[in-house]
């Protein structure tokens, strides 16, 4: 007898304590879930009140057996497009999450989203973990730390470069120090300075706020100072024997000395002396920021591919060639 497969659609901000619980344990067990695909990162994005934040829920038999965070948008001549993360530019990793019995694949899933939702194109980011036999296209990378290792292993496994910089900034005497909710202004000016003057946008103060706040995330924050000066701030999450490299920034004229390599390497003993297993540097692209594919490459961890799935429907596929098209003409 065939299986009943269900899929909906709801607002992110219309889950309701129950779900989010059945959430919280699926995640918990998936191969392919993040601390981004946790229950307690979506209850946080629900509460931010975006009414363009979605979750499909699948379900086998009644009972839960995957789900995706996603957020929808209108693009040109009014097509629909499904992004997932929801988010992306503080949710590096999205896709689905799925129970290991489930009768139908990731792609297979993303692909049923689209159609429910009426999106003409519809892109998902996946984990680190997941099947990358599914995906369409490879796109970008991460870099995950073995924390099993000694710190003399590890060090070791660095590039040479990078040694050296953690060892000059000690010689500068550059400390770090551990951060609280009161430097979140610290924090946000600095990710002004690094990220939204080069036209890249970051999360919000508010958004910091509720997750220093939250009860059911595991947050570091730490600063790399010169003579009490903050140079360069870095925030981590830590979930299910991992930690992630979620925002660094610097001051302006805080990238000297090695203060950013130290305040790494910090951040990998600390995720250690947690007993995590792994730290991921979190997705790259090197062609885009290869400064920091570089930066994050050099620490030595091993180099995965992240999977991408990715639906174009006719329609769209057709807009996408009269767009070319238009984009020669003008030239």
């Amino acid at each position: 007898m065939g299986r009943e497969l269900e899929i909906s659609i709801l607002p992110l901000a219309e889950i309701n304590d129950s779900l989010f619980e059945d959430i919280r344990e699926l995640a918990s067990v998936s191969r392919q879930s993040t601390v981004f695909h946790s229950g307690a990162w979506l209850k946080l994005l629900a509460e931010h009140a975006d009414p363009n934040f979605y979750c499909a829920i699948l379900k086998v038999d009644e009972k839960l057996a995957g789900y995706m965070g996603f957020q929808m948008e209108r693009t040109m001549f009014g097509f629909r497009k499904l992004t997932s993360p929801a988010m992306p530019w503080a949710t590096p990793y999205g896709g689905p999450v799925l129970s290991q019995n489930t009768p139908i694949n990731a792609s297979h899933f993303v692909l049923q989203c689209s159609r429910a939702t009426g999106c003409r194109y519809s892109y998902a980011i996946a984990g680190p973990f997941s099947n990358p036999d599914e995906v369409d296209s490879l796109v970008t990378q991460t870099s995950i730390l073995d924390l099993t290792r000694s710190e003399e292993e590890l060090i070791q496994g660095m590039h040479s470069k990078t040694r050296n910089m953690i060892r000059r900034a000690g010689r500068e005497g550059i400390v770090v120090r551990n951060g609280s909710r009161d430097d979140i202004p610290l924090l946000y000016e600095m990710l002004e300075e690094t990220l939204t003057s080069r036209g890249i946008r970051t999360v919000d103060s508010d958004f910091l706020h509720k997750l220093l706040s939250s009860s059911d995330i595991d947050v570091t924050m730490q600063f790399a100072c010169k003579n009490g000066s903050p140079l360069s701030g870095i925030v981590n999450l830590h979930c299910h024997g991992t930690s992630y490299y979620w925002l660094g920034a610097s001051a302006s004229g805080g990238r000297i000395h090695g203060s950013n390599e130290l305040l790494q390497w910090e951040a990998i003993l600390l995720a250690k002396a947690k007993g995590n297993s792994r730290y991921d540097m979190v997705r790259f692209d090197r062609d885009l920021l290869p400064g920091i594919s570089r930066f994050k490459v050099r620490f030595g961890g091993d180099t995965l591919k992240v999977p991408v799935y990715e639906y174009r429907s006719s329609s769209w596929k057709i807009l996408s060639r009269f767009r070319k098209f238009l984009r020669k003409v003008n030239k």
